[in-house]
C-alpha cells in the first residue's frame, strides 16, 4: 500500500472508490459508490484511492487523492511535487512513458466524441522523454518583489519560482527566475525548435532598448 500525505484539514475518512479513465488535465473521471461523478486528480486509471472531495456540485465533484490503497505499475514518485500545487505537473505520478499514452489516449477520446474520428493518438517524446526538461514555452507572472512565478491550482495566490524544472534547459539558460521583473507583468518564455529563445515581457521583447527624449534645463 502506498500512502501520501493528506493536508492538515482533510478529513481523515476521505471517500473509497476506484479510479476510472483518463480525462482531461490529468483527472479520472470516477464513480462514487452512489453513482455521482468524481474528477479525481492524482489517480491512474484501476487504481482504488482514497480521495478528499474538494469541490461539491449538484452533477459531480472534484477531489485529489489523499490515500492509494491499491497503486498501478505505472505510479512513480513525483520528481517535481511542487508542480502538483501549481497545476503544472497533472501527469507528474505516472511514468513519462504511460503519461504519453494518457495523454494520447485523451485526445483520441475527444476526436472520437467531438467529431466521430477514429483516429488513435501517439504523443511522441520531446527531447530524452524524461519527466523533466521537456517543456518549450512557460508563462509566468511577476509578484510583488518582482520575482517571476506561478498561480497555485484554482487559486489567486501567485508562488514565487526558484526555477522552472519542466523547461528545457534553453529555457533555464534566460535566467528568468535570477533577476526581477516589473511588478505585475506576464512573461512568456519560447524556445523555438529553429531559432534562439526568447522571453516576452507583456508581448514585448524583454531585450528590447527604449529610448526616450528628455529636455534637461540647461
Amino acid at each position: 500500500m502506498c500512502t501520501m500525505p493528506s493536508p492538515p484539514s482533510a478529513p481523515s475518512a476521505g471517500t473509497e472508490l476506484t479510479a476510472g479513465p483518463w480525462g482531461h488535465g490529468g483527472i479520472c473521471a470516477s464513480r462514487r459508490d452512489d453513482g455521482l461523478m468524481v474528477l479525481v486528480s492524482g489517480a491512474i486509471p484501476g487504481e482504488r484511492v482514497r480521495v478528499e472531495v474538494t469541490e461539491q456540485r449538484r452533477t459531480y465533484a472534484r477531489g485529489s487523492v489523499i490515500e492509494v490503497l491499491e497503486a498501478a505499475p505505472s505510479r512513480v514518485r513525483p520528481p517535481w511535487p511542487e508542480g502538483a500545487a501549481l497545476g503544472v505537473t497533472d501527469l507528474g505520478h505516472v511514468a513519462p512513458i504511460s503519461a504519453r499514452q494518457a495523454k494520447g489516449e485523451v485526445v483520441t477520446g475527444l476526436l472520437a466524441q467531438i467529431g466521430g474520428i477514429a483516429w488513435p493518438v501517439e504523443v511522441e517524446p520531446v527531447g530524452t522523454g524524461a519527466a523533466l526538461g521537456w517543456r518549450t514555452k512557460i508563462e509566468l507572472t511577476v509578484a510583488a518583489d518582482g520575482r517571476a512565478g506561478m498561480y497555485s491550482r484554482r487559486s489567486e495566490t501567485l508562488v514565487p519560482l526558484a526555477a522552472m524544472p519542466l523547461a528545457v534547459p534553453e529555457l533555464a539558460a534566460l535566467g528568468l527566475f535570477e533577476r526581477r521583473w516589473p511588478v505585475g507583468s506576464r512573461l512568456t518564455a519560447v524556445a523555438p525548435s529553429a531559432g534562439t529563445p526568447f522571453c516576452l515581457v507583456d508581448g514585448s521583447p524583454a531585450d528590447r532598448v527604449r529610448r526616450e527624449a528628455v529636455c534637461v534645463r540647461g
